[in-house]
């Protein structure tokens, strides 16, 4: 019977939690002991205040020596022991890989009794931001349970619980099997190129892309194909640490702690305990042995190009060496794989849903997810896991809007791509997370996602529109690069220069993650205020190009960060290009806010305030609500004669437009003398000719 301990850190104010806890691991019990598995529950119900000799920490050090799982549960504040157990935990798994750390917040209302509450709620979560962990949010003990109980059979199911087999181990191990002729629709070209720098290659050959584009399915579908060519082969996958972080283990550590290769390899290695030794003694292993052989590494990172690690692969002619990667890996040939076809992308979705739908939808979802391979897998099993409740049309305006952490949308979903279920937003979430990358590189990503998706741009126009200094436009092209060959940036080159683009489910997931501010917006939103910028002969045709970038910044952009100047003066240009463009229910939502947002900053009878006013009021006017213009327009008349003088051509421009108003109104009298005055106004300025 092999015992698994598990952790439970948790505060005072969550005993019932604890207690349900227990409970559910006493009936998990029940269900794991015919497989040989104990489950240990170690916590305290209350910390006393006994001396330990050798101090506390020692006494929580010896309390998760040994443990295989911690599981960390929060509310209103983060403890002194509960913080110090996480600590512990954490500095261990730093060590030893191991225990496994989950870690959740309950998202119920609360009210914090105390300063020091909050201070240790706010300093725990800056403390997990700074390890790239981010906890698991949910509303009730149920919730709480479930989500555990999902991970713990994965845990369990996945061979890290399972006792040392002496069986030979099988020397490939996907998930499930691979059926070309569905799984890999539109590859054979492909399959054709890398089966040739396979076969011509003398150097590692990684077949590169974004995430879920379908590397790891094309690899496996060329192996299956493919494997007879080689006396032996083995397949590494590199993992992810941990779904909630998104964190990718090192190559190095994958292949040294691999649960058979060492065995396979007849290498004894219990008492190594370093990672580059046991690596070392793999890689001599395998050159050792008569080819020709394949080494398969599954998602492999940049330190796997490191001159340390891609220097010790085994090389040809024993031996070749594939590898997939979402980054472009130098000293390697690589096998670039794009986007689906559409006319592929549309097979792939039918193959999965059967049920009916035009073309037309189709091709709009298609588009929407821009033929990404794993996401049209996904979308096309959720709705077929809601049995026609949910329509194509449905699917594909809750991903225009973003809204793939809609309860409509939270079906779980059986891929190849992964080990267990999972839904459109964890798989976005997973397969592209920020975490590993630098702040600079977040601050521009999230740049980049605040434009509209499906554009190329121009280098010189991201220079401009980020108000780039030239001092630091190096930088600028650096992490553009460096993007790029993570995987998160395309780039295309033609006669007018350089261009970078962003897929549009690597902008929702970045946005979901990034949730970029007024701080990393405000260049964007000054540029674009200042591009759609108005006077009385503004060529507005010209400005309807702009309109969607203000549009999408401003979506982007949280609703309680619009108060700021610089996102008021957006809306207000905006919303008067809108006007003009004819799409005066938008125009008249932003000019409120703009006009709210104004009077908080300046008051209400400020220039900046009035002319706010006198734009919304003009929409009201196209809108037909001729009582709500007049009493802005009046607003703005009596705001700028007090500010510029009677006689001042701002001053005839206001007449002009209210006297419209009054006419329209049936007040002719007033109309007549709200126009003598703008006509005495501009003879006064531009003469009767």
């Amino acid at each position: 019977m092999k015992t698994i301990r598990i952790f439970l850190a948790s505060s005072s104010e969550l005993k019932p939690e604890r207690t349900a806890f227990e409970q559910n691991l006493n009936r998990q019990n029940k269900r794991w002991k015919e497989r040989g598995i104990f489950l240990e529950l170690v916590h305290w119900e209350d910390h006393d205040a006994a001396v330990h000799l050798d101090g506390k920490q020692a006494h929580y050090n010896r309390s998760l020596e040994g443990c295989d799982i911690l599981v960390v549960f929060y509310w209103t504040k983060v403890g002194r022991y509960t913080r110090e157990e996480f600590e512990t935990g954490w500095k261990q798994y730093e060590e030893k890989g191991s225990p496994k750390i989950y870690v959740y917040q309950k998202t119920a209302p609360f009210y914090p009794d105390k300063k020091e509450d909050s201070d240790s709620l706010f300093d725990f979560q800056k403390r997990l931001k700074e390890i790239g962990h981010f906890p698991t949010l949910v509303e009730n003990a149920d919730a709480f349970l479930r989500h555990f109980n999902e991970q713990l059979d994965h845990y369990l199911s996945s061979g890290a619980a399972s006792a040392p087999s002496n069986d030979p181990p099988p020397q490939l191990t996907p998930y499930v099997p691979i059926r070309p002729e569905t799984d890999c629709l539109g590859r054979e070209a492909d399959l054709e190129r890398l089966d040739d720098a396979m076969a011509q290659s003398v150097r590692p050959v990684v077949v590169w892309a974004m995430g879920g584009t379908g590397k790891t399915t094309l690899v496996k579908a060329w192996l299956q194909r493919k494997k007879d060519r080689y006396k032996h082969w083995a397949w590494i996958e590199i993992a992810r640490q941990d779904a909630q972080t998104g964190q990718v283990a090192r190559g190095v550590d994958a292949i040294a702690w691999h649960p058979q290769l060492a065995d396979s390899l007849g290498l004894r290695l219990e008492d190594v305990k370093e990672s580059e030794v046991r690596f070392r003694q793999i890689m001599q292993a395998l050159r050792r042995l008569d080819g020709p052989n394949l080494l398969v590494i599954d998602n492999a990172g940049d330190d796997v190009a490191a001159s340390s690690v891609l220097g010790q692969l085994p090389l040809p002619p024993q031996w070749h060496v594939l590898l997939t990667s979402r980054s472009q890996l130098n000293g390697c040939d690589m096998v670039r794989l794009d986007q689906l076809k559409p006319e592929d992308a549309a097979a792939l979705f039918r193959s999965h849903y059967k049920g009916k739908c035009a073309d037309a939808e189709v091709d709009a979802l298609l588009r929407e997810v821009q033929y990404h391979a794993l996401t049209v897998e996904l979308v096309a099993k959720t709705l077929r896991e809601h049995l026609g409740r949910l329509s194509l049309s449905e699917m594909t305006e809750k991903l225009r809007r973003r809204q793939l952490n809609d309860p409509d949308l939270q079906r779980r979903i059986h891929t190849n791509h992964s080990k267990e279920d999972v839904e459109v937003y964890e798989h976005l979430l997973v397969t592209f997370h920020c975490t590993a990358l630098s702040e600079a590189e977040r601050l521009l990503l999230a740049q980049m996602a605040a434009l509209p998706a499906g554009g190329a741009y121009r280098v010189e126009d991201l220079e401009e529109w980020f108000k780039i200094e030239p001092a630091e436009r190096r930088t600028l092209h650096e992490t553009l690069r460096t993007l790029e060959r993570k995987g998160w940036l395309n780039s295309s080159e033609n006669e007018d220069g350089f261009f970078f683009s962003l897929h549009r489910m690597v902008q929702q997931a970045a946005l979901y993650q990034l949730r970029p501010g007024e701080a990393a917006l405000q260049p964007l939103l000054e540029t674009f205020a200042q591009k759609m910028a108005f006077d009385l002969g503004a060529n507005f045709p010209q400005l309807f190009r702009w309109i969607p970038f203000g549009e999408h910044i401003l979506d982007v952009l949280p609703e309680k960060e619009r108060k700021g100047k610089a996102a008021s003066v957006l809306m207000n240009n905006l919303g008067g290009v809108l006007k003009e463009a004819g799409q005066y229910a938008r125009a008249r939502d932003l000019l409120e806010s703009s006009l709210a947002s104004a009077e908080q900053h300046f008051g209400s009878g400020h220039p900046e305030v009035a002319a706010i006013q006198s734009n919304l009021g003009m929409v009201y006017q196209a809108l037909g609500d001729y009582a709500r213009a007049r009493d802005l327009l009046e607003l703005a008349l009596a705001s700028d004669v007090q500010h510029f003088g009677v006689r001042h051509p701002t001053v005839a421009v206001r007449q002009n437009n209210l006297a419209l108003v009054y006419q329209a109104l049936g007040d002719y009298a007033r109309a007549r003398d709200l126009l003598e005055l703008a006509l005495a106004s501009a003879e006064q300025h531009f003469g009767l000719g």
